[in-house]
């Protein structure tokens, strides 16, 4: 009787289990993008970056052949999450409902990732006039506003306010892991401006800048060497960090593999988002460079999950 039990609760197992697999909860991220700047004849969604059950990642769009996702995969979920019903929500919170996402953009230039959604009659969308201003290649912008699924929802953690001093001990921290890496400061003739010969960094190089800090302990910096460090022309050495639990994490290096020039990180803001069945603490940021802009998105640890961004040219 044991083993009549034991086999029946095997292949049962056996069955179930493919319908479990597939029955995987998603959901995503989106961002309302300027019409004029990015020369949209509608309204559409820059669909970023897609949640399943192996955690957050870049959407079908921005997925490369590298990933550990297959580009099958990950169309596949991209496609089911744009059929969903979906809504925007605005500074204060609310929530406006927008339908399914439809047509979404695969070109390899400032339209990628984008999906068009019908915006509603007379709807009055509150945009966060004071947040983080996102600096892109062609200009500056007000914050997007943030789209996500029906069934998901998404909070935003506000910053704690601070000064604009950052305790010697923190300083010490960043300054030692920014020159870990050789940095070098150049030294230029008074009258040409070009440079004549050139230095290693010293600590009293460095420049620090808060950007933000949250109630938990966790903060964000820039740090780079100071204007006066470089001639005519310098390499970029800007450096964005956080800090979580007293640990120093640098958060350049997947953009450093890219070989960018001149790129920058700003963090936009810090949610919560939940379903039914999962509740994450996600960071977004936005990223920009020569030619290039988009967004980031990091874990509860600090781990860089997703890069989407595409190219003007």
């Amino acid at each position: 009787m044991k083993k009549f039990i034991a086999a029946f609760c095997w292949l049962l197992l056996v069955l179930l289990f493919p319908f479990c697999a597939v029955a995987q909860e998603i959901t995503a991220l989106g961002f309302v993008e300027d019409k004029k700047t990015f020369d949209l004849d509608g309204d559409y969604i820059r669909l970023a970056f897609v949640r399943t059950n192996a955690g957050w990642g870049p959407s079908y769009f921005f997925t490369e052949d590298t990933s550990n996702v297959t580009l099958a995969e990950s169309k596949k979920v991209t496609s089911r999450i744009m059929k969903k019903p979906w809504q925007i929500v605005d500074a204060d919170g609310k929530y406006f409902k927008i339908g399914s996402l439809k047509n979404g953009i695969a070109t390899l230039n400032m339209r990628l990732g984008l999906a068009a959604y019908k915006h509603p009659s007379n709807a009055s969308m509150k945009i966060d006039s004071l947040g983080t201003k996102r600096g892109t290649w062609v200009n500056f912008l007000l914050p997007p506003l943030v789209a996500v699924p029906s069934g998901t929802q998404i909070d935003v953690i506000p910053p704690i306010a601070t000064n604009d001093s950052i305790k010697a001990e923190v300083k010490d921290k960043l300054v030692k892991e920014y020159l870990k890496n050789k940095k070098t400061v150049s030294i230029c003739d008074e009258k040409t401006g070009l440079q004549i010969q050139e230095r290693d960094a010293l600590p009293t190089d460095v420049i620090v800048k808060a950007q933000k800090s949250y109630q938990d302990g966790v903060s964000f910096y820039e740090v780079d060497l100071s204007s006066d460090s470089a001639c005519d022309v310098r390499e970029d050495k800007n450096e964005f960090m956080a800090i979580k639990n007293n640990r120093v994490y640098s958060l350049q290096e997947p953009f450093t593999r890219r070989d960018w020039f001149g790129y920058g990180l700003t963090l936009f803001n810090r949610y919560v988002v939940s379903t039914k069945k999962t509740k994450d603490t996600v960071y977004v940021l936005y990223v920009s460079g020569y030619n290039q802009d988009g967004y980031a998105l990091l874990d509860s640890d600090l781990n860089i999950k997703a890069i989407s961004t595409w190219s003007y040219h």
